[in-house]
């Protein structure tokens, strides 16, 4: 046999062999280094007429599209790396707990997306319209509704997931629930009117983050972290018109509370009970139905820019808690503060700005103090007492004084937009103008008014100046703390095209340079446009010579 006769020969039985191997339905190769099928794309009902059958068929990767519509399932998901998405959103596609007693969703598997459902009637005891189970981490649950089960999400021993943009609401115990689950994300989430507590965790611990939800109208609590739910984040959240809490910590540490609102609850705004360590910054509690911020067996704790303002019985309340540490807060209400432990309500002085916007950050504003400030630094000059024990804020703060300039123009007519100009106002130490003591900008409105806020209390002579116009110089002014002041600084004196606060013939050349030019040509200067009408005229020259050969009066 020749040689190609024989190469034909296996040729043919390789065809034949792999022929057979097709007909029958089997591929009898190897997996290892094979290249695998890519991911597909599976639409119910057009694939497959339920979510299950089409999750009972998919593989990992595959996307299954659920068309508008109502299912009434129950969905066990137990393939990794699927994601499970509504075609149109939530208003659009529903599913519809079958058996009332399981969840909508029951999730076993890692890596699964679940995005665009409405889930409904999941309302066994502690069922859930979405339901992560033991172990299953690095799921993404996004832009559902959740609503009429006993739990809105569940997260049962599951970590580094993310839910995002949720709505859990109106379900009759939980919004969302964590149960010993860690490192996961929580943004934007919704879980308001539900029966018992909008956001839940419990023995949750490490790094779970809680950003931009909000939890109102809650039956409970709109937050709670419980037991032993340690080093967490809540930033930005909204907690208000809850029952009895905004937010609270019970039996948890280390945690970080930042930027929330927790506003007009039923008894509290936040509140640690037996929690320790925790950090609360830049949180608002305003208009709760008792008490601002609430502590009970509670200590190392550090609480700083908090706002509580009109709470009905205390902004701040301390029982049987020591070791805090309480300090550039904003305390406005009837009852300010109560504390029968021992702890401490001011920091050493340090550069500011505070919460009121003095200079210095030390202790506390209290609305209710009745000291003074002799020196002007900020800080009253007796200390602020604490009710019920010796505890005292040694460096209360004041609000500074706020300088309300009023100016004239000489020649900016009917238009009162010309009377808007920025000034660079300086403070002197009374009667030397060598000792700036503060200085800053300030633009006027259209009458000629402009405001300074945040002015150290004290007596000063103070002076403006603007491009186009001379200094001037209002001595023997006190600024009080609380208090604004009313300066007239006159009529402005135009002509000062050069900013050197002299009127000469360099200002003159200036305006000389670009005369009769009008706005925006190449050659108009609004720097010598004193009367503001958008030419350089006669007009501006007059304005100048009414004022020749001057200076101002900080030069």
């Amino acid at each position: 046999m020749t040689k190609r006769n024989l190469v034909g020969k296996i040729f043919g039985i390789v065809v034949v062999f792999v022929a057979l191997v097709l007909s029958l339905g089997v591929v009898a190769l190897p997996r290892a280094g094979m290249v695998e099928a890519s991911p597909g794309t599976i639409y119910v009902p057009d694939d497959y007429p339920t979510i299950q059958q089409a999750v009972n068929n998919a593989t990992s990767g595959d996307t299954i599209i659920v068309r508008d519509g109502t299912y009434i399932e129950n969905v066990d998901v137990n393939t990794a790396n699927l994601t499970i998405k509504s075609q149109n959103g939530t208003a659009n596609c529903t599913v519809n707990a079958s058996n009332a007693g399981d969840y909508v969703f029951d999730v076993t598997a890692s890596w699964v997306n679940i995005t665009g459902f409405t889930l409904e009637n999941a309302t066994g005891n502690y069922k859930a319209g979405i339901y992560l189970a033991n172990g299953v981490n690095h799921c993404n649950i996004s832009s559902n509704n959740a609503t009429n089960n006993y739990l809105g999400i569940y997260l049962d021993y599951s970590s580094n997931n993310t839910l995002d943009n949720n709505t859990c609401s109106n379900n009759s115990a939980y919004g969302i629930f964590l149960d010993s689950s860690s490192n996961n994300m929580f943004t934007n989430n919704t879980a308001n009117g539900n029966y018992w507590w909008g956001i839940y965790l419990t023995y949750s611990s490490n790094n779970n983050t809680l950003t931009n939800n909000t939890a109102n109208s809650n039956g409970y609590d709109g937050i709670y972290l419980f037991h032993s739910s340690n080093n967490n984040t809540l930033t930005n959240n909204t907690c208000s018109n809850n029952s009895p809490y905004g937010i609270r910590l019970y039996s948890s540490s280390n945690n970080t509370l930042t930027n929330n609102t927790a506003n007009s609850n039923y008894y509290l705004g936040i509140g640690l009970v037996s929690s320790s360590n925790n950090t609360l910054a830049n949180n608002t509690a305003n208009s709760n139905n008792q008490r601002g911020i609430y502590l009970y067996s509670s200590s190392n704790n550090t609480l700083t820019n908090n706002t509580c303002s009109n709470n009905s019985a205390y902004g701040i309340y301390l029982d049987s808690s020591s070791n805090n540490t309480i300090y550039n807060n904003y305390f406005h209400n009837s009852n300010n503060a109560y504390n029968n432990g021992n702890n401490t309500w001011n920091t050493t002085n340090t550069t500011g700005p505070n919460i009121v916007g003095g200079p210095y950050i030390g202790g506390n504003y209290w609305s209710d103090y009745t000291g003074n400030d002799t020196d002007g630094d900020g800080f009253g000059d007796t200390p602020y007492n604490i009710t019920s024990g010796s505890n005292k804020d040694y460096l209360p703060l004041l609000v500074p004084g706020t300088l309300e300039g009023h100016v004239t123009f000489m020649g900016r007519g009917s238009n009162n937009t010309q009377w808007i100009e920025t000034f660079v106002v300086r403070g002197f130490e009374q009667g030397n103008l060598t000792n700036e003591l503060w200085n800053g900008t300030a633009t006027t409105n259209n009458t000629g008014v402009f405001t300074m806020t945040g002015l150290t209390p004290g007596t000063y002579d103070i002076g403006i100046k603007n491009w186009t116009c001379l200094s001037e110089l209002v001595t023997n002014v006190t600024l009080s703390t609380g208090v604004t002041t009313v300066v007239d600084f006159g009529t402005m004196r135009e002509g000062d095209s050069n900013n050197d606060d002299w009127i000469t013939g360099a200002d003159r050349s200036i305006l000389y340079t670009g005369w009769g030019s009008q706005a925006p040509n190449p050659g108009y200067n609004a720097h010598a446009d004193f009367n503001r009408d958008g030419w350089l005229t006669g007009a501006d020259r007059s304005f100048m010579y009414s004022v020749w050969g001057q200076h101002g009066d900080l030069s």
